[in-house]
């Protein structure tokens, strides 16, 4: 259920002819992505479909994480999820530090 999800991405443009996509962070989490290799994400579109997906690979440069995901594997494929959001399982978000506001 989506409600029981929470986005910490959004989908800017894929990158590179295997697939990779390009990602604005919505988390401050230190580590947060690098976290989910191997694990099931979600990408969802503006009309509230969503798909789950595996992540293969994570690396950040200059404020923009690129993901790689199994079974994203060509440039076409990638182009379908513009704009479409990163989501994980609330299980998954970490408890805030003592003292954060929440």
């Amino acid at each position: 259920m989506e409600d029981d999800r929470v986005t910490i991405a959004r989908v800017l443009k894929p990158v590179g002819l295997r697939g990779e996509l390009k990602a604005e962070p919505l988390s401050d989490v230190p580590g947060r992505f690098e976290k989910l290799e191997a694990k099931p994400v979600y990408l969802s579109n503006e009309e509230g479909e969503s798909w789950p997906f595996t992540v293969d690979g994570v690396r950040a440069r200059n404020g923009f994480v690129y993901l790689s995901f199994r079974e994203i594997t060509t440039l076409e494929e990638a182009s379908r999820f513009i704009k479409a959001e990163l989501q994980v399982d609330r299980s998954e978000v970490p408890a805030l530090p003592e003292g954060y506001p929440s």
